[in-house]
């Protein structure tokens, strides 16, 4: 069961007994830790002795909303608590991750519209194996490709907003950072992301690069964003049909003119067809 946990955490608990709102709020950040499963969120607040403040399952069923950039408001029975995170990119992970536990009923992104289910299993455990990324990252020629693309235009990336869609393990999220980019955006939609984490984590990268879980279809960001990389050439050059991925990720891009002299390239390897 994966875990993850998000320091900082303000509580503050809400009622309206005898018509009267009444409000007590945790002295003290608490450590939120959120355990997913296949249609809910184990959720678990504690303090800094370890003692567990506030505890909930959140499914699908469950009364909550998002509450401004930064907060989320859960409802059970009569009471309400309210969670603050430390920064939007804190809520945003923290809400993809809800969002991919509690699951859609009833609803159809544009990922879903095109992939069959059994295929889109089968697509994402794959890419969840540590061996396929280790085979991915031992082909020098690629990840030198996108090494030299990205760091070569420094320039480009220096103080910049960065998406980068099916991170995988992180590589070219690293490679962002070390070009200058001011925050990086990695989403993953496999369970590769939790590996993605730890590295960042690792690295001491937090504060700049941020993991989101989920596909790109149905994730949300806390900002919009300059520059968008990814690698979207499948195995015969389209055959998981990343590419339609990545034009949709175009969304996040802030608008033509907002990022003072942006410009649009793409840095495409050779693609190489043998019989």
């Amino acid at each position: 069961m994966a875990v993850s946990v998000f320091p900082g955490v303000r509580l503050l608990s809400i009622g309206d007994a005898n018509g009267e709102i009444q409000r007590h709020s945790e002295q003290q950040p608490l450590r939120l830790e959120v355990k997913a499963t296949q249609d809910a969120a184990l959720i678990n607040l504690s303090n800094a002795e370890e003692t567990c403040v506030f505890k909930c399952s959140v499914s699908r069923d469950t009364e909550c909303s998002r509450v401004g950039k930064q907060s989320f408001i859960i409802t059970l029975g009569c009471n309400s608590v309210l969670l603050q995170f430390t920064s939007p990119a804190e809520f945003s992970s923290f809400y993809n991750l809800l969002k991919n536990c509690r699951g859609h009923s009833g609803e159809q992104s544009v990922f879903s519209d095109r992939t069959e289910e059994s295929s889109a299993v089968q697509y994402f455990q794959f890419y969840g194996y540590l061996s396929q990324q280790q085979n991915m990252m031992q082909d020098y020629v690629r990840t030198g490709t996108y090494q030299r693309a990205i760091l070569q235009n420094h320039t480009d990336f220096k103080d910049k907003v960065v998406l980068d869609v099916g991170c995988g393990s992180g590589i070219l999220s690293f490679f962002a950072a070390q070009a200058g980019a001011r925050k990086v955006y990695a989403v993953e939609a496999s369970t590769m992301a939790q590996h993605a984490e730890v590295l960042v984590n690792t690295n001491r990268l937090g504060d700049r690069v941020v993991v989101i879980p989920g596909k790109v279809e149905e994730v949300t960001l806390p900002e919009q964003v300059d520059i968008i990389i990814s690698e979207p050439m499948g195995y015969m050059l389209f055959n998981e049909r990343m590419l339609e991925s990545y034009l949709h990720a175009k969304k996040f891009l802030k608008p033509s003119g907002e990022a003072e002299g942006s410009i649009s390239k793409t840095f495409p390897p050779n693609a190489i067809l043998n019989p």
